[in-house]
């Protein structure tokens, strides 16, 4: 499979790409995060849950109450995993995220349609993006 690339000058140009779609130089932990996210599944919850590996984006509405989101120890495990946690909702109950990120125990989502992207390296769980 290949993809076509143009620009400033340069003729259209077939770019190969691998069964995912995604170019062979690209970095191996790049190309993990972006396959993890290809297969990734979206869900909406309205109570405490608990992550599972095939989580890319969780979407928590606190309409009826605060919302624990807990990590277990299999996925703070696994190598390249990557997961959303947004609040989209409004009013006065946190989305808590139960764990320890980059040494921040249990932080919260405590305004609407705040989120925290967390990736793993195998070992510890890491913010890598707050709004």
């Amino acid at each position: 499979m290949a993809r076509l690339l143009s620009g400033f000058g340069y003729t259209k140009r077939p770019v190969p790409t691998d069964a995912a779609g995604l170019p062979p130089w690209l970095p191996t932990e790049f190309g993990n995060i972006q396959r993890q996210i290809a297969g990734a599944s979206t869900r909406t919850i309205t109570a405490s849950t608990t992550v599972e590996l095939s989580d890319g984006l969780i979407l928590c509405d606190t309409t009826g109450g605060a919302i624990n989101v807990t990590w277990p120890a299999t996925i703070s495990a696994t190598k390249d995993w990557l997961v959303t946690i947004k609040r989209i909702s409004a009013g006065g109950f946190n989305v808590t995220l139960v764990g320890t990120f980059d040494g921040a125990v249990n932080p919260t989502l405590a305004a609407q349609y705040a989120s925290k992207t967390i990736w793993s390296d195998g070992t510890s769980l890491h913010v890598i993006a707050t709004v």
